[in-house]
């Protein structure tokens, strides 16, 4: 079974590029992985930005099978400079089967894209690998009585990450304990830089609040995630985090400010988040789509 994985970024931070690395290693050992969408089976389009329209127009009319993945709407604002939207809805219409990152974004998403009921589709749950992100040692008497850090993680500057609802949110619970602190990772506003690049998140002195530029590699995200309690999540509307996986996969605390979107899906602790159980799911996928095609 050859599959091909498009990848017009160069980005190596986000959703799709954790879930990308995260199904190569899962499946090293069951699937080829092609250079080059000629060769393949199934073009899998696993986010909406990764595919070009020529070029998924070109697999459509060579026959291939085509799976699309699909989390959430992208912005119409962002639609007369890229034809993300109009290209969402073109590989709705193209694609074999379309699934979806869960069960809210299936109602959402594939409402507002209009996507056909005769198209097929499923839900597959992200996962996390638990080699990377997993729990610290139970904490001894002395560290359960320190006070609580808190995490907040945006890897882009998205009005919806909602940074503004975080600090808030800290604020408040700063008047119950002032010794708490928080952990701000990821892209901010320029704003809060002063012009030597240095950072100034100054809510309530330095000795509060740290600042990490962006971390691509996993194994530093999950000790930063180690080294903490709770983690901060007030995005709105959001289809599988993959940061809240990874935090409670770490054993941190979920604070969900905004209930709205899939994160209530994503914390729900009869939910499997094992990349394992992700990359069994994807495999019988692509195996039940071949036996179509057959």
């Amino acid at each position: 079974m050859k599959v091909y994985l498009p990848n017009v970024s160069d980005q190596e931070i986000g959703g799709g590029w954790t879930f990308m690395r995260n199904l190569r290693r899962g499946l090293e050992d069951r699937v080829e992985f092609v250079s080059d969408w000629r060769d393949c089976d199934i073009y899998f389009i696993s986010g909406v930005t990764l595919a070009g329209r020529d070029e998924v127009e070109q697999v459509k009319t060579a026959g291939k099978l085509i799976l699309f993945r699909v989390d959430n709407i992208p912005k119409k604002s962002n639609n007369k400079r890229s034809r993300v939207y109009d290209n969402m809805k073109r590989y709705g219409e193209v694609a074999d089967i379309i699934v979806y990152q869960s069960e809210w974004a299936k109602e959402y998403a594939g409402w507002l894209a209009n996507f056909s009921e005769a198209t097929m589709d499923c839900i597959i749950y992200n996962g996390v690998d638990k080699k990377i992100f997993r729990p610290s040692p139970i904490p001894d008497d002395e560290e359960t009585n320190r006070p609580l850090k808190y995490l907040y993680v945006q890897f882009n500057r998205d009005e919806n990450k909602r940074f503004a609802e975080a600090a808030y949110h800290f604020h408040m619970r700063h008047r119950e304990d002032p010794r708490i602190k928080l952990t701000l990772v990821g892209k901010f506003s320029a704003d809060n830089f002063n012009d030597d690049g240095t950072p100034h998140f100054n809510f309530f002195g330095d000795e509060n609040i740290e600042y990490i530029a962006p971390v691509a590699d996993p194994y530093m995200m999950a000790a930063i995630y180690r080294d903490h309690d709770v983690l901060l999540f007030p995005a709105f509307a959001d289809a599988a985090p993959n940061t809240v996986l990874e935090a409670r996969s770490c054993g941190l605390q979920i604070e969900l400010i905004n209930p709205t979107g899939g994160t209530k899906e994503m914390v729900d602790s009869k939910l499997d988040i094992s990349v394992d159980r992700m990359c069994d799911e994807y495999f019988d996928l692509f195996n039940n789509l071949m036996r179509v095609k057959s």
